[in-house]
Protein backbone atom coordinates (compact mmCIF):
# COMPACT_ATOMS: atom_id res chain seq x y z
CA UNK A 1 0.00 0.00 0.00
CA UNK A 2 1.43 3.37 -0.97
CA UNK A 3 1.78 5.91 1.81
CA UNK A 4 -0.41 8.47 0.07
CA UNK A 5 -3.25 5.96 0.26
CA UNK A 6 -2.55 5.20 3.91
CA UNK A 7 -5.87 6.29 5.35
CA UNK A 8 -8.43 4.45 7.42
CA UNK A 9 -10.52 3.84 4.32
CA UNK A 10 -7.48 2.69 2.33
CA UNK A 11 -8.49 -0.88 1.57
CA UNK A 12 -11.11 -3.55 1.99
CA UNK A 13 -8.88 -5.49 4.38
CA UNK A 14 -8.48 -2.37 6.53
CA UNK A 15 -12.27 -2.03 6.61
CA UNK A 16 -12.50 -5.70 7.60
CA UNK A 17 -9.99 -5.11 10.40
CA UNK A 18 -12.04 -2.12 11.58
CA UNK A 19 -15.07 -4.41 11.77
CA UNK A 20 -13.07 -6.91 13.83
CA UNK A 21 -11.86 -4.14 16.14
CA UNK A 22 -15.43 -2.89 16.60
CA UNK A 23 -16.52 -6.46 17.39
CA UNK A 24 -13.67 -6.87 19.90
CA UNK A 25 -14.59 -3.54 21.47
CA UNK A 26 -18.22 -4.67 21.75
CA UNK A 27 -17.42 -7.96 23.47
CA UNK A 28 -15.09 -6.16 25.83
CA UNK A 29 -17.75 -3.64 26.95
CA UNK A 30 -19.04 -5.60 29.93
CA UNK A 31 -15.52 -6.51 31.04
CA UNK A 32 -14.50 -2.89 30.49
CA UNK A 33 -17.41 -1.64 32.58
CA UNK A 34 -16.43 -3.83 35.51
CA UNK A 35 -12.74 -2.94 35.10
CA UNK A 36 -13.59 0.77 35.00
CA UNK A 37 -15.60 0.64 38.22
CA UNK A 38 -12.51 -0.54 40.11
CA UNK A 39 -10.19 2.03 38.55
CA UNK A 40 -9.41 5.52 39.70
CA UNK A 41 -8.97 8.14 36.96
CA UNK A 42 -5.69 7.68 35.10
CA UNK A 43 -3.19 10.30 34.02
CA UNK A 44 -2.91 10.84 30.25
CA UNK A 45 0.71 9.64 30.24
CA UNK A 46 -0.27 6.41 32.04
CA UNK A 47 -2.94 5.72 29.42
CA UNK A 48 -0.50 6.48 26.61
CA UNK A 49 2.12 4.23 28.24
CA UNK A 50 -0.36 1.35 28.35
CA UNK A 51 -1.17 1.91 24.66
CA UNK A 52 2.56 1.81 23.84
CA UNK A 53 2.84 -1.47 25.76
CA UNK A 54 -0.06 -2.91 23.71
CA UNK A 55 1.42 -1.52 20.47
CA UNK A 56 4.73 -3.23 21.24
CA UNK A 57 3.02 -6.52 22.18
CA UNK A 58 0.71 -6.83 19.15
CA UNK A 59 2.32 -8.89 16.44
CA UNK A 60 1.47 -10.61 13.19
CA UNK A 61 0.09 -13.78 14.74
CA UNK A 62 -0.62 -12.96 18.39
CA UNK A 63 -0.29 -10.56 21.27
CA UNK A 64 3.04 -11.36 22.93
CA UNK A 65 2.14 -11.60 26.59
CA UNK A 66 5.86 -11.78 27.48
CA UNK A 67 6.23 -8.21 26.20
CA UNK A 68 3.40 -7.09 28.47
CA UNK A 69 4.88 -8.94 31.44
CA UNK A 70 8.34 -7.47 30.72
CA UNK A 71 6.70 -4.02 30.83
CA UNK A 72 5.32 -4.80 34.30
CA UNK A 73 1.80 -6.02 33.42
CA UNK A 74 0.50 -9.01 35.36
CA UNK A 75 -2.27 -11.39 34.37
CA UNK A 76 -5.34 -10.92 36.58
CA UNK A 77 -7.47 -14.06 36.32
CA UNK A 78 -11.23 -13.57 36.36
CA UNK A 79 -13.21 -14.72 39.38
CA UNK A 80 -16.81 -14.66 40.52
CA UNK A 81 -18.15 -12.95 43.66
CA UNK A 82 -16.98 -15.91 45.78
CA UNK A 83 -13.46 -15.82 44.37
CA UNK A 84 -13.83 -18.90 42.17
CA UNK A 85 -12.00 -18.78 38.81
CA UNK A 86 -14.19 -17.88 35.83
CA UNK A 87 -13.37 -18.63 32.21
CA UNK A 88 -13.85 -15.63 29.90
CA UNK A 89 -12.93 -14.87 26.28
CA UNK A 90 -10.79 -11.98 27.54
CA UNK A 91 -7.56 -11.99 29.54
CA UNK A 92 -7.17 -9.02 31.87
CA UNK A 93 -3.79 -7.51 32.77
CA UNK A 94 -3.04 -4.93 35.46
CA UNK A 95 0.09 -3.03 36.42
CA UNK A 96 1.00 -1.64 39.82
CA UNK A 97 0.89 2.14 39.86
CA UNK A 98 -1.19 2.41 36.67
CA UNK A 99 -4.89 3.14 36.71
CA UNK A 100 -5.52 1.34 33.44
CA UNK A 101 -6.26 -2.23 32.43
CA UNK A 102 -5.25 -4.20 29.36
CA UNK A 103 -7.49 -6.86 27.83
CA UNK A 104 -6.58 -9.45 25.21
CA UNK A 105 -9.13 -11.52 23.27
CA UNK A 106 -8.50 -15.25 23.53
CA UNK A 107 -8.48 -17.20 20.30
CA UNK A 108 -8.95 -14.16 18.08
CA UNK A 109 -7.80 -14.62 14.48
CA UNK A 110 -6.63 -11.00 14.48
CA UNK A 111 -4.20 -10.03 17.25
CA UNK A 112 -5.78 -7.26 19.34
CA UNK A 113 -4.98 -5.66 22.67
CA UNK A 114 -7.28 -3.18 24.40
CA UNK A 115 -6.52 -0.50 27.00
CA UNK A 116 -9.34 0.61 29.31
CA UNK A 117 -8.98 3.58 31.66
CA UNK A 118 -11.15 6.06 33.51
CA UNK A 119 -10.43 9.76 33.21
CA UNK A 120 -11.24 12.53 35.68
CA UNK A 121 -13.34 14.58 33.24
CA UNK A 122 -14.43 14.59 29.61
CA UNK A 123 -11.69 17.18 28.94
CA UNK A 124 -9.13 14.55 29.93
CA UNK A 125 -10.19 12.39 26.96
CA UNK A 126 -8.53 14.92 24.64
CA UNK A 127 -5.44 15.05 26.85
CA UNK A 128 -5.19 11.25 26.72
CA UNK A 129 -5.58 11.22 22.92
CA UNK A 130 -2.85 13.85 22.61
CA UNK A 131 -0.50 11.89 24.87
CA UNK A 132 -1.18 8.69 22.91
CA UNK A 133 -0.42 10.41 19.62
CA UNK A 134 2.76 11.99 20.98
CA UNK A 135 4.10 8.66 22.31
CA UNK A 136 3.14 6.69 19.20
CA UNK A 137 4.79 9.24 16.90
CA UNK A 138 7.92 9.17 19.09
CA UNK A 139 7.94 5.38 18.72
CA UNK A 140 7.16 5.45 14.99
CA UNK A 141 7.20 8.77 13.10
CA UNK A 142 4.99 7.16 10.39
CA UNK A 143 1.97 7.10 12.74
CA UNK A 144 -0.87 9.22 11.40
CA UNK A 145 -4.03 10.21 13.25
CA UNK A 146 -7.44 10.45 11.62
CA UNK A 147 -11.10 10.45 12.61
CA UNK A 148 -13.51 7.67 11.73
CA UNK A 149 -16.91 8.74 13.00
CA UNK A 150 -16.55 9.21 16.76
CA UNK A 151 -13.33 7.17 16.85
CA UNK A 152 -9.79 8.53 16.71
CA UNK A 153 -7.56 6.21 14.71
CA UNK A 154 -3.76 6.02 14.88
CA UNK A 155 -2.38 4.23 11.86
CA UNK A 156 1.08 2.98 10.88
CA UNK A 157 0.38 -0.19 8.98
CA UNK A 158 0.50 -2.99 9.79
CA UNK A 159 -0.45 -1.65 13.24
CA UNK A 160 -3.32 0.61 14.19
CA UNK A 161 -5.09 1.83 17.30
CA UNK A 162 -8.68 3.02 17.61
CA UNK A 163 -9.65 5.21 20.57
CA UNK A 164 -13.22 5.76 21.75
CA UNK A 165 -14.78 7.43 24.76
CA UNK A 166 -16.73 5.08 27.01
CA UNK A 167 -18.10 5.19 30.52
CA UNK A 168 -20.74 7.65 31.62
CA UNK A 169 -21.10 11.37 32.26
CA UNK A 170 -20.16 10.80 35.91
CA UNK A 171 -17.37 8.33 35.16
CA UNK A 172 -15.90 9.11 31.73
CA UNK A 173 -13.47 6.57 30.33
CA UNK A 174 -11.48 5.73 27.23
CA UNK A 175 -10.97 2.46 25.37
CA UNK A 176 -8.16 2.02 22.87
CA UNK A 177 -8.03 -1.14 20.76
CA UNK A 178 -4.64 -1.89 19.16
CA UNK A 179 -4.61 -4.32 16.26
CA UNK A 180 -2.34 -5.80 13.63
CA UNK A 181 -3.28 -6.03 9.96
CA UNK A 182 -1.36 -8.51 7.87
CA UNK A 183 -0.04 -6.76 4.75
CA UNK A 184 -2.12 -7.27 1.63
CA UNK A 185 -0.78 -9.73 -0.89
CA UNK A 186 -0.37 -8.28 -4.36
Amino acid sequence: MRSRNCSWRASRSTKALRSQIVFFAAISLSAAASAQTGLQPAAADDIAGAVIDCWNAVGEKAVDRRNLEAAGWQFAPGSDSQGKPVSTPLSLYARAGRQAAIMIAEGSSTPMCSVIARVASPDDLGKAAGAIQKKLVALNPQVKATRDGESLVFLALPKLAMADSTGSKDKPAIRIVVGYQNPEKK
